[in-house]
């Protein structure tokens, strides 16, 4: 949300012609990264047995000597969840200021981002839809206050004109949950293409 914000504003400040350059390098970048981020279901599967195994061997090690040890896993757990903070921070930022300078969804950084992570596509479009309803929030906020006394098309409210707000809703909500649905029936290789079309 504060991404969102701060990159609402930003635009704002940015002549239209640099903000479509920044989008067409943005989605051509995209677009290449993911049609080369192929998955292999079969490797997928054979790491995930063995970090399964090397968790049930870091596990019965915890337990033998939980009672040694105790101060100094504290320890590291404390770090390791203020890395994974400072990281969902960071990307949080990234991620919103980018959708919030482009005016487009989040979903577009984020996908690509959780896939080079390690997170499979489906559970990287299923973290980025509710990130998107978030991101989105900001957005608006920016966009309404930014355009108010600049933007003079009736029924707007700063930038943001509630006629095309109305349609565009009542047809993306349907079209959306169809969305949804289909993303089960494809392959994640399958997805990673679609992606990469869609971005060119």
């Amino acid at each position: 949300m504060i991404g969102g914000i701060l990159g609402g504003i930003t635009s704002s400040y940015i002549p239209s012609d640099i903000l479509t350059l920044i989008l067409g390098i943005f989605l051509i970048i995209i677009a290449i990264l993911m049609f080369f981020n192929k998955k292999d279901k079969n490797n997928k599967d054979t790491n995930s047995h063995k970090n399964k195994m090397l968790n049930e061997k870091i596990n019965k090690t915890i337990k033998v000597n939980i009672k040694e040890n105790i101060h100094n896993q504290e320890n590291n757990i404390g770090l390791k969840n203020n890395s994974f903070m400072i990281m969902g921070i960071s990307l949080g930022l990234f991620v919103g200021f980018s959708s919030g300078l482009l005016g487009i969804g989040g979903g577009i950084f984020l996908v690509p981002t959780l896939s080079f992570l390690g997170f499979s596509m489906r559970k990287s479009i299923g973290i980025s839809s509710i990130f998107i309803s978030f991101a989105a929030i900001g957005e608006t906020i920016s966009y309404t206050f930014t355009g108010l006394g600049v933007n003079t098309m009736p029924y707007s409210l700063g930038y943001i004109n509630l006629v095309n707000f109305g349609i565009i809703a009542i047809f993306s909500i349907p079209m959306a949950y169809l969305g949804a649905k289909l993303v089960y029936k494809i392959s994640e290789n399958k997805l990673n293409y679609l992606f990469s079309i869609l971005m060119i």
